[in-house]
């Protein structure tokens, strides 16, 4: 059995804004395991958590649509912290997120998240369907 969160990112309101979920010790799981779990979630992203593989990362996360693994982890950077601290996994403050090669600084609460990003956030791959992708102009 893996256990798994389905939550809420970008609302104060439960079954609002943009679901995301999250595997918050995916260390049992490979390559395929990963994808059968986001595709049977079905949501739009699913959050992988693995122990870090940089100096310097709290966490390491893989990033998994229903059809592929998505190197990007921006804004499902916020949920995971939050969720990951609301589970006492990490403690809350300064965290920084492992995911896709790159590092990311998120300052997390167990409620609340925000992810500094440097430069023009990285845009999904073409034909990425993401009803959660915002640019903020």
């Amino acid at each position: 059995m893996i256990d798994y969160e389905i939550v809420d990112m970008f609302t104060g309101t439960p079954f609002e804004g943009c679901a995301l979920g999250v595997v918050p010790d995916a260390s049992a799981l490979d390559d395929a395991g990963m994808q059968a779990v986001a595709r049977e979630v079905g949501l739009t992203e699913t959050a992988f958590v693995l122990p870090p593989d940089r100096d310097g990362a709290t966490h390491r996360v893989r990033i998994f649509t229903p059809q592929r693994e998505s190197p990007y982890g921006g804004h499902s950077a916020v949920g995971t912290a939050a969720t990951l601290v609301r589970l006492g996994r990490l403690r809350a403050g300064e965290l920084v997120q492992e995911c896709g090669g790159r590092l990311m600084a998120v300052r997390a609460s167990a409620h609340r998240a925000t992810l500094a990003v440097r430069g023009e956030p990285a845009r999904p791959p073409p034909g990425t369907r993401n009803r959660c992708w915002r640019r903020a102009d």
